[in-house]
């Protein structure tokens, strides 16, 4: 395993973003121990994923890959995964979860960011973008930079896989949790124009939001030939917190989600989509 701390042009301003060492830390607590993240999410993106991952040994770009909880399973099949990151705490992280767990396959890190890409055209066979890493930002023509970013280092007839959050899901729990008018505008303007600031006060945690004919269109603007686009969690965030713990509830939790994103029709309700697209 290589650790490679590139020049990082941030021309974006979200690089502050998790630059505290004991933050990164302890988000990555909580997503690697969660049961529900265990159980329930994990199992869903690997479903959707599999399909579209290389059988033979690949290079794969884990794109915005964080701690690292998706470049080991990437490795276990066999292939070759770059974890980019723009946070040397998250990255740091990584490096000792992958020195201590790597059993197979290869791993390099990355520190650099999506809008500004280090890497020559149509190097990678699979692109892997978990969680929101080309949204960051807020601004749509944000997004569309790191797509495009996405696109020139994907090789032909590859794929890139990945997820979004949902505009309408969270622009209802906006309205669902307001106190004040204030936040009953903030919840407007969140759906009119996709723009959510998922920390209040905290300006680098700005996201962009999508509903799905929205994504459809940002990735066939880029020339991408769109093969799916499912709903990932759409009725998991109502899950009272006393029942998170519950195996039970949660096993039944996979089983309703796994049926809904067969149902078209639930796909703009989600709180999060996950799409497949080929170059």
């Amino acid at each position: 395993m290589t650790l490679v701390f590139q020049t990082n042009n941030c021309s974006w301003g979200i690089c502050v973003f998790w630059r505290s060492q004991k933050y990164a830390k302890e988000y990555t607590e909580r997503e690697w121990r969660s049961l529900f993240r265990r159980k329930v999410y994990d199992n869903l993106v690997w479903a959707f994923t599999m399909p579209y991952v290389p059988k033979e040994k690949s290079l794969v770009l884990d794109a915005g890959g964080g701690s690292g909880r998706w470049t080991l399973d990437f490795t276990y099949l066999g292939h070759h995964v770059v974890l980019l990151d723009f946070s040397r705490p998250m990255l740091r992280l990584a490096m000792e979860k992958i020195r201590r767990l790597l059993k197979a396959g290869l791993a390099d890190l990355i520190l650099a960011d999506i809008h500004h890409l280090p890497f020559p055209p149509e190097t990678f066979d699979l692109i892997f973008v978990e969680a929101d890493p080309f949204t960051q930002g807020g601004k749509k023509e944000e997004v569309l930079a790191a797509l495009r970013q996405l696109y020139q280092v994907l090789k032909p007839k590859a794929f890139v896989v990945g997820s979004v959050s949902g505009r309408y899901a969270i622009a209802v729990t906006e309205i669902e949790d307001a106190e004040t008018i204030e936040d009953v505008k903030r919840a407007i303007k969140v759906l009119e124009t996709g723009e959510y600031q998922a920390v209040l006060g905290d300006s680098t945690s700005l996201l962009f939001l999508f509903t799905p004919s929205e994504l459809r269109e940002t990735l066939e603007k880029i020339g991408f030939h769109v093969d799916k686009i499912e709903s990932t969690i759409t009725f998991s965030h109502f899950l009272p917190k006393d029942l998170e713990q519950s195996g039970e509830a949660l096993d039944l939790l996979l089983k309703l989600e796994k049926t809904v994103r067969e149902m078209p029709e639930v796909l703009p309700y989600s709180r999060r989509m996950h799409f497949a697209a080929r170059k």
